[in-house]
């Protein structure tokens, strides 16, 4: 991660990448800290996730951790890849396979993550899928969007060399489980 700072920093300066700033990347590492708690529930009503632009500062929101509704459902913190397995699916349609570890929001991923409530604990994100497809669940568990970051996004920040899925047809595209809870801060992650 510090590599990829001191280029970011590097390209900003000779203006490679000219009007972005640290705001506008996704910076990895081995958990990522949910959008959700940082971002108001309204962006999250419905399943069409409300696009952020230069525009939608109404969204952000300094949330608190007594703000969720569900502490011992809401994720707080993910690991942004299942680093036990070397291979992942690229397309629920096909069943295809590729190198790499399955990343948070993959069906073959067991993801491990940290609950409002402070606990830990893993979920098969298969069993996740399952939730948001179940007529009796899926108002509860679909998340608010699919995972599609641009392209030009990951080589910004070299984070396409690291086995970032990004959406079809590289990869999913896959609901965006954890990162874009449906009613955000107020949602449920997992069925608790």
């Amino acid at each position: 991660m510090i590599a990829r700072a001191k280029d970011f920093f590097r390209q900003l300066a000779s203006g490679a990448i000219a009007g972005n700033d640290l705001s506008t990347g996704i910076w990895d590492g081995s958990y990522w800290f949910s959008p959700t708690l940082w971002l108001s529930a309204e962006r999250y009503r419905s399943q069409n996730l409300v696009p952020m632009t230069a525009s939608s500062a109404q969204y952000w929101r300094r949330n608190r951790f007594d703000d969720a509704v569900y502490p011992s459902a809401k994720v707080a913190v993910f690991e942004r890849f299942d680093f036990t397995k070397k291979t992942r699916l690229t397309s629920t349609s096909s069943g295809a396979r590729q190198e790499g570890n399955p990343q948070f929001n993959n069906p073959d991923s067991e993801t491990r993550f940290c609950l409002v409530d402070g606990s830990v604990d893993t979920v098969r994100v298969s069993k996740l899928v399952t939730l948001a497809t179940n007529s009796i669940t899926m108002d509860t568990f679909t998340p608010a969007g699919i995972w599609n970051v641009a392209q030009n996004t990951l080589v910004n920040y070299s984070m396409d060399q690291d086995g970032l899925q990004n959406g079809a047809p590289n990869g999913g595209p896959f609901a965006q489980f954890f990162w874009a809870t449906r009613q955000g801060v107020l949602g449920r992650d997992i069925n608790r």
